[in-house]
């Protein structure tokens, strides 16, 4: 008797195999054109050009205050990063402005932002 281990001190539960796993869901349609990190980038800074377009010709805001929106409220990242970003996306806000682009026309192409 003293060879044989006996573990009667604890009672343990049966293990049972579990019956409803949690499925993980995506929510929405995904962008599937974001693959690596600098295509994110790039449609987060187009995304940028064209809300500093709305606040900038469409709500007539003023620079300095448009910069600030985009900073602080949008994007919250540092001011000199939105005029970089303004500097180097030049060409599509060129488009932007040669289009006169509408709020119909940003709500398509960007339908997550409020253009009211």
């Amino acid at each position: 008797m003293a060879n044989q281990l006996s573990f009667d001190f604890f009672e343990l539960p049966e293990i049972k195999p579990a019956l409803h796993r949690r499925i993980t869901r995506s929510y929405g349609k995904g962008d599937d054109s974001i693959i690596t990190r600098s295509d994110r980038l790039t449609k987060r800074n187009r995304t940028m050009v064209a809300r500093y377009y709305y606040w900038a010709e469409l709500k007539r805001r003023r620079f300095d205050d448009t910069i600030k929106i985009l900073a602080d409220n949008e994007f919250f990242i540092d001011d000199r990063t939105v005029s970089n970003i303004l500097v180097d996306y030049d060409d599509y806000l060129r488009e932007l402005l040669n289009t006169n682009a509408t709020r119909a026309k940003l709500r398509d192409q960007y339908p997550g932002w409020s253009w009211a």
